[in-house]
């Protein structure tokens, strides 16, 4: 419970501050990104629908997002960000040095606009490496 509950967090702070580093609007970077398992991302104007593009892309690249209203976005359907969570990579063991392997795919697939089934090959490679569930009940 508590090591997971650190951890999460820890690894919620260094994807914001990676994906930052990588050219992301990262939300809430005066007070530390977060304080939670949640990082919020901006890809485009309010009610520009870039959050629920963006979240279709990185799905076709294996990553599940959720796309998320902003403050200032109006349509539910069409939001400008995105939810991010790290609850499932430090389950499986990831920490922080992986959350910046986890930002530069983010990076290539809506930055540099790398085709998603390329840079799907680097997600698979990525996770191949985390396969065993941590934080659980031992019996």
């Amino acid at each position: 419970g508590a090591d997971y509950a650190h951890d999460t967090v820890a690894n919620a702070k260094a994807l914001a501050a990676a994906l930052a580093a990588e050219g992301f609007d990262v939300l809430a970077e005066d007070r530390g990104y977060t304080a939670s398992h949640q990082v919020l991302t901006r890809h485009g104007p309010k009610d520009s629908g870039a959050g629920r593009d963006a979240a279709a892309l990185l799905e076709k690249a294996g990553i599940v997002t959720n796309m998320n209203m902003l403050p200032g976005d109006t349509k539910a359907m069409s939001p400008s960000g995105l939810r991010l969570g790290t609850q499932e990579l430090t389950r499986h063991g990831m920490g922080p040095s992986e959350m910046e392997e986890v930002a530069a795919i983010y990076r290539r697939v809506l930055i540099d606009q790398e085709d998603p089934n390329v840079v799907r090959t680097a997600v698979r490679e990525l996770r191949s490496g985390f396969r065993d569930v941590r934080y659980c009940f031992e019996a």
